[in-house]
């Protein structure tokens, strides 16, 4: 119906009581996402893999997969090197209007965000091409007003912006055009639904004082 489905690495193993899946991962998954893992593959303490993704390579470590690409996938990327080069890593079935991508393997966070970046410039929607790994921002909707929660797991103030007429709900302060959020801090903003995402623009550019500016 038009969602975009990302399944990570060990998924579909084990049902709600812990008993394995007939056939194996990714149980329940496999006519959605159109893989059979064949074997997992852990990747020994110190080491890496390294995936072939979008013309550059991204990192894998603690855990890959050999999988067997069902007739509806299509393979995005291969492992390159180690004992499954050449294999699949990561891949994408079309059902209907949506999408299901799979990947095989636990990615370094740069390589979640350049696969997850594709991911939703393949859905149409907006993303950062340079995220700030330290800020947390989850939305949630009742169809009129947006309550927008902004976690800094960081240690130093960060500005974002916010939707005009904000509200923090936690001091009941009426906003300008930007917040800041200590360290370790947390906001709770109310605002009119926003239709089109992304509801708040977060920059990863430093002022000489340490904060992050909007």
């Amino acid at each position: 119906g038009g969602g975009h489905l990302v399944v990570g690495p060990f998924s579909g193993v084990v049902d709600q009581n812990e008993q394995i899946h007939d056939g194996g991962a990714p149980g329940p998954l496999r006519d959605l996402i159109q893989i059979e893992v064949d074997e997992w593959w852990p990747v020994p303490d110190g080491e890496t893999r390294k995936i072939s993704f979008n013309g550059e390579t991204i990192t894998a470590a603690l855990w890959t997969e050999w999988l067997e690409p069902q007739p509806g996938a299509t393979v995005i990327a291969h492992y390159v090197g180690g004992p499954l080069d050449g294999r699949p890593a990561i891949t994408c079935s079309r059902l209907k209007e949506g999408t299901a991508w799979y990947v095989s393997a636990a990615l370094r966070p740069d390589g979640i965000e350049s696969v997850l970046g594709s991911v939703l410039e393949a859905s149409g929607l907006p993303f950062r091409s340079v995220p700030n790994r330290d800020l947390e921002v989850v939305t949630r909707s009742d169809g009129i007003t947006d309550y927008t929660f902004v976690l800094n797991h960081g240690t130093r103030f960060a500005t974002v912006s916010v939707p005009p007429g904000a509200r923090e709900l936690l001091t009941g302060t009426r906003l300008g055009g930007s917040i800041n959020v200590a360290p370790l801090g947390v906001a709770v903003l109310a605002h009119d639904w926003a239709k089109v995402a992304p509801f708040l623009s977060i920059s990863t550019d430093h002022d000489p004082q340490g904060a992050l500016q909007s």
